[in-house]
């Protein structure tokens, strides 16, 4: 049980991060395609 609860925190955090750095990629990888 113990477990399941520790992974489903990572998720959940794994998930804010996923947003947070989706509208920050987004500017990135455009000046990272540029880069390249």
């Amino acid at each position: 049980m113990a477990e399941g609860e520790g992974f489903r925190i990572q998720v959940r955090l794994k998930a804010k991060t996923v947003l947070k750095t989706a509208s920050i990629s987004h500017s990135v990888t455009a000046s990272y395609v540029n880069f390249l």
